[in-house]
């Protein structure tokens, strides 16, 4: 069984909840509150970190010689 979390809205009721279902039954969810049909919220971005990336630092060394 896959089981995924996502974001669900509520555009009556303004309620925001995040919910644990199955990948089947993700487009079919209702509020809890009204009872109403539920959207799925977008995915927020994806950060990545690049502190310590040496490869950076040896390219930042590289251009500072050359100047």
């Amino acid at each position: 069984m896959s089981f995924i979390t996502y974001d669900y809205g509520c555009e009556d009721c303004n309620l925001i909840e995040e919910r644990f279902v199955h990948r089947r039954e993700a487009d079919e969810q209702y509020c809890n509150e009204c009872g109403m049909r539920i959207r799925k919220l977008p995915a927020g971005p994806i950060t990545t970190f690049k502190f310590g990336d040496r490869s950076a630092i040896k390219s930042r060394k590289a251009v500072s010689l050359r100047d």
